[in-house]
Protein backbone atom coordinates (compact mmCIF):
# COMPACT_ATOMS: atom_id res chain seq x y z
CA UNK A 1 0.00 0.00 0.00
CA UNK A 2 3.06 2.23 -0.07
CA UNK A 3 2.76 3.30 -3.27
CA UNK A 4 -0.12 5.59 -2.64
CA UNK A 5 0.46 8.68 -1.42
CA UNK A 6 -3.01 10.25 -1.83
CA UNK A 7 -4.67 12.14 1.46
CA UNK A 8 -7.82 11.52 2.91
CA UNK A 9 -9.28 13.94 4.86
CA UNK A 10 -11.95 12.52 7.68
CA UNK A 11 -14.53 14.63 8.38
CA UNK A 12 -16.17 14.17 12.02
CA UNK A 13 -18.89 16.44 12.74
CA UNK A 14 -19.31 16.18 16.75
CA UNK A 15 -22.35 17.68 18.72
CA UNK A 16 -22.86 16.15 22.41
CA UNK A 17 -21.06 12.42 21.81
CA UNK A 18 -19.12 12.34 24.83
CA UNK A 19 -20.03 8.52 25.72
CA UNK A 20 -19.53 7.51 21.99
CA UNK A 21 -16.51 9.82 20.88
CA UNK A 22 -13.61 7.41 22.04
CA UNK A 23 -14.49 4.80 20.14
CA UNK A 24 -15.29 6.71 16.51
CA UNK A 25 -11.71 8.55 17.01
CA UNK A 26 -9.36 5.12 18.20
CA UNK A 27 -11.01 3.13 14.81
CA UNK A 28 -9.91 6.16 12.79
CA UNK A 29 -6.67 7.02 14.51
CA UNK A 30 -5.69 2.95 13.89
CA UNK A 31 -6.44 2.87 10.39
CA UNK A 32 -4.14 1.03 8.22
CA UNK A 33 -3.57 4.23 5.89
CA UNK A 34 -1.28 7.26 7.43
CA UNK A 35 -2.06 9.71 5.30
CA UNK A 36 -4.99 11.23 6.75
CA UNK A 37 -6.18 14.50 8.68
CA UNK A 38 -8.71 13.89 10.95
CA UNK A 39 -11.10 16.52 11.00
CA UNK A 40 -13.18 16.91 14.10
CA UNK A 41 -15.63 20.04 13.96
CA UNK A 42 -17.18 20.48 17.45
CA UNK A 43 -20.15 22.06 16.62
CA UNK A 44 -21.00 23.70 20.23
CA UNK A 45 -21.31 20.83 22.29
CA UNK A 46 -22.47 21.23 25.51
CA UNK A 47 -21.08 18.35 27.34
CA UNK A 48 -17.41 17.23 27.06
CA UNK A 49 -16.88 16.53 23.72
CA UNK A 50 -15.33 19.26 22.44
CA UNK A 51 -12.51 18.59 25.72
CA UNK A 52 -12.36 15.15 24.86
CA UNK A 53 -11.22 16.20 20.78
CA UNK A 54 -8.64 18.72 21.82
CA UNK A 55 -7.07 15.71 23.94
CA UNK A 56 -6.94 13.52 21.26
CA UNK A 57 -5.11 16.50 19.00
CA UNK A 58 -2.65 16.82 21.42
CA UNK A 59 -1.40 12.97 20.99
CA UNK A 60 -2.16 12.91 17.35
CA UNK A 61 -0.82 15.74 14.88
CA UNK A 62 -3.32 14.23 12.29
CA UNK A 63 -6.36 16.12 14.02
CA UNK A 64 -7.68 19.22 13.63
CA UNK A 65 -10.08 20.73 15.90
CA UNK A 66 -12.59 23.19 15.54
CA UNK A 67 -14.72 24.99 17.50
CA UNK A 68 -17.61 26.81 16.38
CA UNK A 69 -21.14 27.46 17.94
CA UNK A 70 -24.08 25.10 17.08
CA UNK A 71 -24.99 25.47 13.65
CA UNK A 72 -25.74 22.14 12.86
CA UNK A 73 -24.78 19.27 10.83
CA UNK A 74 -24.66 20.84 7.45
CA UNK A 75 -22.66 23.51 8.58
CA UNK A 76 -20.41 21.27 10.77
CA UNK A 77 -19.80 19.21 7.60
CA UNK A 78 -19.65 22.28 5.45
CA UNK A 79 -16.85 23.30 7.86
CA UNK A 80 -14.68 20.28 7.63
CA UNK A 81 -15.29 20.20 3.71
CA UNK A 82 -13.86 23.57 3.81
CA UNK A 83 -10.74 23.48 5.99
CA UNK A 84 -10.00 19.62 4.38
CA UNK A 85 -6.41 19.77 2.48
CA UNK A 86 -6.92 15.79 1.22
CA UNK A 87 -7.09 14.34 -2.44
CA UNK A 88 -9.77 12.45 -0.92
CA UNK A 89 -13.22 13.30 1.34
CA UNK A 90 -15.10 10.91 3.40
CA UNK A 91 -17.20 11.52 6.38
CA UNK A 92 -17.58 9.23 9.97
CA UNK A 93 -20.37 10.19 12.30
CA UNK A 94 -19.12 10.55 15.86
CA UNK A 95 -21.42 7.84 17.17
CA UNK A 96 -20.23 5.37 14.71
CA UNK A 97 -16.62 3.26 13.99
CA UNK A 98 -14.99 1.55 11.05
CA UNK A 99 -12.56 -1.22 10.42
CA UNK A 100 -8.57 -0.46 10.25
CA UNK A 101 -8.41 -1.23 6.58
CA UNK A 102 -11.14 1.47 5.67
CA UNK A 103 -9.34 4.02 4.21
CA UNK A 104 -6.35 1.68 2.60
CA UNK A 105 -8.64 -0.35 0.58
CA UNK A 106 -11.06 2.36 -0.44
CA UNK A 107 -7.59 4.91 -1.46
CA UNK A 108 -6.54 1.92 -3.34
CA UNK A 109 -9.96 1.26 -5.12
CA UNK A 110 -10.44 5.14 -5.98
CA UNK A 111 -7.04 5.25 -7.80
CA UNK A 112 -7.02 1.72 -9.44
CA UNK A 113 -10.27 2.96 -11.18
CA UNK A 114 -9.66 6.83 -11.79
CA UNK A 115 -13.03 7.19 -9.98
CA UNK A 116 -14.73 10.72 -8.28
CA UNK A 117 -16.50 8.46 -5.75
CA UNK A 118 -16.16 5.11 -4.40
CA UNK A 119 -19.58 3.21 -2.57
CA UNK A 120 -18.73 0.14 -0.17
CA UNK A 121 -20.93 -1.96 2.11
CA UNK A 122 -21.26 -1.23 5.93
CA UNK A 123 -22.95 -2.56 9.08
CA UNK A 124 -25.40 -1.87 11.05
CA UNK A 125 -25.17 -2.10 14.85
CA UNK A 126 -28.46 -2.34 16.61
CA UNK A 127 -28.84 -3.61 20.11
CA UNK A 128 -26.83 -6.77 20.29
CA UNK A 129 -27.12 -7.64 16.64
CA UNK A 130 -24.99 -6.95 13.10
CA UNK A 131 -26.08 -6.54 9.92
CA UNK A 132 -24.12 -6.84 6.89
CA UNK A 133 -26.23 -4.19 3.99
CA UNK A 134 -24.99 -4.48 0.74
CA UNK A 135 -24.70 -1.32 -0.76
CA UNK A 136 -24.56 -2.86 -4.79
CA UNK A 137 -25.59 -0.34 -7.31
CA UNK A 138 -27.85 -1.97 -9.70
CA UNK A 139 -25.37 -0.17 -12.08
CA UNK A 140 -22.59 2.29 -12.08
CA UNK A 141 -24.29 4.79 -13.80
CA UNK A 142 -24.14 8.03 -11.73
CA UNK A 143 -27.64 8.63 -13.08
CA UNK A 144 -29.09 5.74 -12.20
CA UNK A 145 -27.33 5.32 -8.82
CA UNK A 146 -28.50 8.55 -8.23
CA UNK A 147 -32.45 7.43 -8.46
CA UNK A 148 -31.73 4.98 -6.00
CA UNK A 149 -30.67 7.15 -3.60
CA UNK A 150 -33.85 9.43 -4.34
CA UNK A 151 -35.94 6.61 -4.05
CA UNK A 152 -34.24 4.92 -1.09
CA UNK A 153 -32.77 1.61 -2.52
CA UNK A 154 -28.93 3.19 -1.65
CA UNK A 155 -28.13 4.78 1.32
CA UNK A 156 -27.91 8.26 1.07
CA UNK A 157 -24.76 8.44 3.45
CA UNK A 158 -21.34 10.07 3.28
CA UNK A 159 -19.98 7.83 5.54
CA UNK A 160 -19.62 4.78 3.56
CA UNK A 161 -18.35 6.79 0.26
CA UNK A 162 -14.94 8.08 -0.23
CA UNK A 163 -15.10 11.09 -2.83
CA UNK A 164 -12.39 12.91 -4.74
CA UNK A 165 -12.12 16.60 -3.05
CA UNK A 166 -11.19 18.07 -6.17
CA UNK A 167 -14.52 16.67 -8.45
CA UNK A 168 -16.15 18.39 -4.92
CA UNK A 169 -14.46 21.84 -5.51
CA UNK A 170 -14.47 22.03 -9.41
CA UNK A 171 -18.44 21.47 -9.53
CA UNK A 172 -19.09 23.92 -6.16
CA UNK A 173 -21.46 21.49 -4.46
CA UNK A 174 -21.65 21.91 -0.75
CA UNK A 175 -23.90 21.26 2.31
CA UNK A 176 -26.42 23.67 1.64
CA UNK A 177 -29.39 25.00 2.32
CA UNK A 178 -27.67 25.00 5.95
CA UNK A 179 -30.58 24.85 8.21
CA UNK A 180 -31.18 21.21 7.16
CA UNK A 181 -30.35 18.69 9.76
CA UNK A 182 -31.85 15.80 8.58
CA UNK A 183 -30.85 13.76 5.31
CA UNK A 184 -28.11 16.46 4.78
CA UNK A 185 -25.69 14.08 3.11
CA UNK A 186 -28.54 12.13 0.59
CA UNK A 187 -28.71 16.14 -0.71
CA UNK A 188 -25.19 16.63 -1.06
CA UNK A 189 -24.56 13.24 -3.11
CA UNK A 190 -27.84 13.63 -4.86
CA UNK A 191 -26.08 17.05 -6.20
CA UNK A 192 -22.60 15.44 -6.55
CA UNK A 193 -23.96 12.48 -8.92
CA UNK A 194 -26.10 15.04 -11.31
CA UNK A 195 -23.21 16.75 -12.14
CA UNK A 196 -21.30 15.45 -15.41
CA UNK A 197 -18.90 13.19 -15.85
CA UNK A 198 -18.55 11.40 -12.31
CA UNK A 199 -16.97 8.35 -12.84
CA UNK A 200 -18.39 5.98 -9.50
CA UNK A 201 -16.62 2.55 -8.20
CA UNK A 202 -18.29 0.18 -6.34
CA UNK A 203 -16.10 -1.83 -3.34
CA UNK A 204 -18.12 -4.82 -2.21
CA UNK A 205 -17.24 -4.82 1.55
CA UNK A 206 -17.82 -3.61 4.68
CA UNK A 207 -15.99 -1.21 6.60
CA UNK A 208 -18.15 1.39 8.80
CA UNK A 209 -20.38 0.44 11.84
CA UNK A 210 -23.93 2.69 11.89
CA UNK A 211 -24.58 2.66 15.78
CA UNK A 212 -28.53 2.94 15.56
CA UNK A 213 -28.70 2.52 19.27
CA UNK A 214 -28.05 6.37 19.96
CA UNK A 215 -31.65 6.93 20.36
CA UNK A 216 -30.61 10.75 21.02
CA UNK A 217 -29.62 10.99 17.22
CA UNK A 218 -31.46 13.48 15.14
CA UNK A 219 -32.14 10.36 12.49
CA UNK A 220 -33.97 8.24 15.37
CA UNK A 221 -36.29 11.23 16.87
CA UNK A 222 -39.75 11.80 15.09
CA UNK A 223 -39.71 15.24 16.13
CA UNK A 224 -40.39 18.47 14.22
CA UNK A 225 -37.10 19.55 13.49
CA UNK A 226 -36.38 16.59 11.74
CA UNK A 227 -39.61 16.50 9.82
CA UNK A 228 -39.13 20.30 8.59
CA UNK A 229 -35.51 18.87 7.33
CA UNK A 230 -36.87 16.03 5.41
CA UNK A 231 -39.44 18.26 3.71
CA UNK A 232 -37.23 21.08 2.93
CA UNK A 233 -34.69 17.89 1.63
CA UNK A 234 -37.75 16.80 -0.77
CA UNK A 235 -37.77 20.47 -1.61
CA UNK A 236 -33.86 20.99 -2.97
CA UNK A 237 -34.64 17.66 -5.02
CA UNK A 238 -37.59 18.80 -6.64
CA UNK A 239 -36.26 22.00 -7.29
CA UNK A 240 -32.85 20.32 -8.10
CA UNK A 241 -34.25 17.59 -10.68
CA UNK A 242 -37.48 18.52 -11.25
CA UNK A 243 -40.74 17.57 -10.12
CA UNK A 244 -41.59 14.77 -13.03
CA UNK A 245 -40.02 12.40 -11.07
CA UNK A 246 -42.97 11.68 -9.33
CA UNK A 247 -42.45 7.86 -8.58
CA UNK A 248 -38.91 8.81 -6.81
CA UNK A 249 -40.26 10.69 -4.38
CA UNK A 250 -43.67 8.93 -3.73
CA UNK A 251 -42.10 6.55 -1.11
CA UNK A 252 -40.34 9.24 0.68
CA UNK A 253 -43.41 11.51 0.82
CA UNK A 254 -45.12 8.36 2.35
CA UNK A 255 -42.43 8.41 4.73
CA UNK A 256 -42.48 12.00 5.86
CA UNK A 257 -46.07 11.42 6.01
CA UNK A 258 -46.31 8.50 8.38
CA UNK A 259 -43.09 10.22 10.96
CA UNK A 260 -45.52 13.21 10.78
CA UNK A 261 -48.65 11.05 12.17
CA UNK A 262 -46.38 9.03 14.70
CA UNK A 263 -44.97 12.64 15.79
CA UNK A 264 -48.96 13.69 16.07
CA UNK A 265 -47.74 16.87 13.56
CA UNK A 266 -51.28 16.97 12.47
CA UNK A 267 -50.68 20.36 10.22
CA UNK A 268 -48.06 18.56 8.22
CA UNK A 269 -50.63 15.96 7.55
CA UNK A 270 -53.07 18.93 5.96
CA UNK A 271 -50.68 20.96 3.97
CA UNK A 272 -47.73 18.83 2.38
CA UNK A 273 -47.54 16.98 -0.37
CA UNK A 274 -51.55 17.05 -2.28
CA UNK A 275 -50.33 15.39 -4.86
CA UNK A 276 -49.56 12.00 -3.23
CA UNK A 277 -53.05 12.13 -1.87
CA UNK A 278 -55.11 11.43 -5.25
CA UNK A 279 -52.47 8.62 -5.94
CA UNK A 280 -53.50 6.58 -2.15
CA UNK A 281 -56.92 7.58 -2.83
CA UNK A 282 -56.50 5.13 -5.92
CA UNK A 283 -54.63 2.38 -3.98
CA UNK A 284 -56.38 -0.16 -2.17
CA UNK A 285 -55.32 -0.76 1.14
CA UNK A 286 -57.65 -3.66 2.59
CA UNK A 287 -56.85 -3.72 6.53
CA UNK A 288 -53.73 -5.54 7.11
CA UNK A 289 -52.48 -6.99 10.37
CA UNK A 290 -48.62 -7.45 9.75
CA UNK A 291 -48.52 -4.05 7.76
CA UNK A 292 -50.59 -1.43 8.86
CA UNK A 293 -48.32 1.42 7.76
CA UNK A 294 -50.37 2.19 4.63
CA UNK A 295 -53.78 1.95 6.13
CA UNK A 296 -52.18 4.48 9.01
CA UNK A 297 -51.65 7.05 6.08
CA UNK A 298 -53.92 6.53 4.34
CA UNK A 299 -56.76 7.31 6.89
CA UNK A 300 -54.81 10.59 8.33
CA UNK A 301 -54.88 11.66 4.60
CA UNK A 302 -58.71 11.07 4.54
CA UNK A 303 -58.86 13.20 7.28
CA UNK A 304 -58.59 11.40 10.60
CA UNK A 305 -55.14 12.20 11.73
CA UNK A 306 -55.56 10.96 14.80
CA UNK A 307 -57.37 7.90 14.67
CA UNK A 308 -54.27 7.02 12.34
CA UNK A 309 -52.23 7.54 15.46
CA UNK A 310 -54.15 5.25 17.68
CA UNK A 311 -54.86 2.82 14.94
CA UNK A 312 -51.13 1.82 14.68
CA UNK A 313 -50.43 2.05 18.44
CA UNK A 314 -52.99 -0.49 18.58
CA UNK A 315 -51.52 -2.51 16.33
CA UNK A 316 -47.97 -2.30 17.58
CA UNK A 317 -49.68 -3.65 21.04
CA UNK A 318 -51.13 -6.14 19.79
CA UNK A 319 -48.18 -7.43 18.16
CA UNK A 320 -46.38 -6.92 21.30
CA UNK A 321 -48.79 -9.03 22.79
CA UNK A 322 -48.66 -11.66 19.98
CA UNK A 323 -44.84 -12.11 20.49
CA UNK A 324 -45.20 -12.66 24.87
CA UNK A 325 -47.28 -14.87 24.06
CA UNK A 326 -45.36 -17.19 22.04
CA UNK A 327 -42.05 -17.08 24.31
CA UNK A 328 -44.76 -18.10 26.95
CA UNK A 329 -46.14 -20.69 25.18
CA UNK A 330 -41.98 -21.61 24.10
CA UNK A 331 -41.43 -22.00 27.53
CA UNK A 332 -43.96 -24.74 28.33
Amino acid sequence: MNNYSAKVSIIVPVYNVECYLNKCIDSLISQTYKELEIILVDDGSLDNSGKKCDEYALKDKRIKVIHQDNGGVSVARQTGLKTASGDYIIHADPDDWVEKTMCEELVRKAIDEDADLVICDYWTEEKDKTTYCSEKPSTLSSNRILEEIITGKLHGSCWNKLVKRSSIAQRGISFTPPHITVLEDTLFNCKFLHQDNIKVAYLPKAFYHYNKNNTSSLCHVAWPRKIQSEIDVLTELEKEFGENQFDNYYDRKRGIYFGAILAKRYDIIKRFAPDIKERFYQEKHPFAFHSPVSNCINIALKGHPRIAYYYYQFHISLISLKDKIKVLINLR
